[in-house]
């Protein structure tokens, strides 16, 4: 049992209620579906709950006694910048006593980006002095709505059984919906294809296993970096699609690339060693008389643009 002397003074003035020990702050806050964590001073990790470890995948025992600045979180920005070197929000707020708020994406203990809703408040002593900081953080994934309501059984036919993603055909079925309710309403979506860079040479190394993980990262990560009307799937092999609720080119391209830095910061450790990969994607914006295979045709052609343009790229048509 950790004591986390003090740290409440917030709470209990809040709250307007006496506190009589340790453990009932504990019981409020491992009850808690946000994830709160509490570091001291020395920016060392003194309380981590429930909602910390279930969204985060690292457990209490992993995580208590190390800092901040180790960088077990991995948090980095939209543009893919580690937080923890370039303005920790936590380390600012140790600084100067001041309440921040951001959004970030953290590294699951599984590999793969998860969006979250920083909020960091000081801890401060009764003579005003910073004696530590509270970082409360959301996960901010949306989820695909479509797949939480379909039944078990059409899990078994719509769903890609190792990413737990839709597969080809639950996308063949809703791009072809999705266009033809477009084509109604004179409007237009935008749909990207996506590969892993060098993927065989991810199994040629380190084998099939350590494949499978790779794409599951991936997966996880786009999925989890989606908007709830978004559809994500498996199209093939290493190959994912993408069908966005996005009419401009330039949005496309947007978030296309935000996507791909999400990806190149993922990864999986084998060995010792963090194996992360890249992505090239392919866009295009649908057009009027568009069907999925003539959409899709054109953001394959521009995703080949990329691989031999280097790879780790974007083309959007």
């Amino acid at each position: 049992m950790i004591a986390i002397p003090g740290e409440f003074v917030s709470l209990h003035k809040e709250f307007g209620v006496k506190m009589e020990n340790d453990l009932f702050y504990k019981s409020i806050l491992d009850n808690l579906f946000d994830g709160v964590y509490i570091v001291n001073g020395e920016r060392q990790i003194v309380y981590w709950n429930r909602g910390a470890e279930n969204i985060s995948g690292f457990s209490y025992q992993k995580v208590i006694g190390t800092h901040c600045h180790d960088n077990l979180l991995m948090h980095v920005d939209k543009e893919g910048l580690q937080l923890c070197h370039n303005g920790c929000p936590l380390a600012k707020t140790l600084q100067d006593g001041k309440n921040r708020e951001m959004v970030a994406f953290l590294h699951h203990a599984e590999g793969y980006r998860v969006p979250v809703q920083i909020r960091v408040s000081p801890i401060m002593a009764e003579d005003g002095t910073i004696t530590g900081a509270i970082e409360i953080f959301t996960d901010n994934s949306s989820q695909l709505v479509a797949l939480q309501k379909i039944t078990e059984l059409e899990k078994e036919v719509y769903l890609d059984p190792l990413t737990k993603i839709g597969n080809r055909r639950y996308l063949q079925q809703k791009l072809e919906a999705a266009l033809d309710d477009f084509q109604k309403n004179n409007a237009s979506a935008g749909i990207l294809l996506a590969d892993i860079d060098y993927f065989k040479r991810i199994n040629e190394n380190y084998g099939h296993p350590v494949g499978d993980q790779v794409l599951k990262v991936v997966a996880n990560t786009l999925s989890h970096n989606l908007r709830p009307y978004d559809l994500i799937g498996r199209w093939g092999g290493e190959e994912f699609l993408l069908l966005l609720s996005i009419d401009s080119a330039v949005e496309l391209a947007n978030t296309a690339n935000r996507l791909r830095l999400l990806v190149q910061q993922s990864g999986i450790m084998v060995e010792g060693k963090m194996v992360r990969v890249t992505i090239s994607m392919g866009g295009t914006i649908t057009r009027p008389g568009d069907t999925p295979e003539t959409s899709i045709a054109r953001a394959d052609q521009q995703r080949y643009a990329g691989k031999h343009a280097g790879r780790n790229c974007i083309r959007i048509d």
